[in-house]
């Protein structure tokens, strides 16, 4: 019955899988079958890029050793193209690896070898995720669009990451009042500390593509031993407006 109940859930979710191991996508391929997703491999960038154009892939996951382009490469030109979630899973271990993949656009990263009830747990939230809010909000300076997953400043596009959106959208529903690290993890994250890190690489994100000066931010504020908050100075305060009726969050 579980299994019947997930495969109505996901069967119509397609992932792309960029491994050069064979065996490991036939793992993959039968791990994701379990929750009804459908699967296509590429074995390098070439390949993956085509699969992007052709398969048009809900979520991407992908190792960074490929034979003819770094991983870490691949992700910047995939973000370029693909705006879903994309989960690396890999060999390497380091901080630095995990810092320059999510700054790469990446949205997870998992280290191979994985546990695969924590792996189908992680790209479940994220496909969850991925679904929209109907509805759009104005405060301040900033227009949140769910339905198009947009951020506006100021009349001009912000550019964020599918993690990006979602951290921010949850700052904007709560603005003005503290999100704790706790909740943000929580959320998204399964409350898992080890993404302490992770958590911050993506608040820097924010802040960098929303603040003037990021060393004197005025909207993405954090509180020290607490989270973080949106603050709308009094000044840009305006009435909130909403295109089709808010939710809760």
């Amino acid at each position: 019955m579980e299994r019947a109940q997930r495969t109505r859930r996901y069967d119509d979710t397609r992932v792309l899988v960029i491994d050069d191991e064979t065996d490991v996508y036939e793992l993959l391929e039968a791990v994701l079958a379990i929750e009804g997703m459908a699967t296509t491999h590429a074995k390098d960038a070439a390949g993956a890029l085509r699969a992007v154009a052709d398969f048009e892939p809900h979520l991407i996951i992908l190792d960074l050793g490929l034979p003819d382009c770094d991983g870490v490469t691949l992700c910047v030109e995939l973000r370029r193209r693909f705006r879903g979630p994309i989960v690396v899973l890999t060999g390497r271990t380091s901080e630095e690896s995990v810092v320059e993949a999510l700054d790469a656009g990446a949205d997870d990263y998992v280290t191979k070898p994985f546990q695969i009830h924590e792996f189908r747990a992680r790209l479940r939230a994220l496909i969850r995720r991925k679904r929209p809010a109907p509805e759009s909000l104005d405060a301040g300076p900033f227009r949140l669009d769910h339905a198009k997953r947009r951020l506006e400043l100021r009349g001009g596009w912000v550019p964020l990451t599918k993690t990006e959106f979602d951290v921010f959208a949850l700052l904007f529903a709560n603005r003005n009042r503290l999100v704790t690290a706790d909740r943000l993890l929580q959320k998204f994250w399964g409350g898992n500390h080890g993404y302490v890190q992770t958590l911050r690489v993506h608040i820097g994100h924010i802040r960098a593509k929303i603040e003037d000066d990021q060393s004197e931010p005025k909207y993405l504020l954090t509180e020290l031993g607490g989270g973080y908050r949106l603050e709308i100075p009094e000044d840009e305060i305006r009435p909130l407006s909403v295109a089709s009726g808010a939710q809760g969050s």
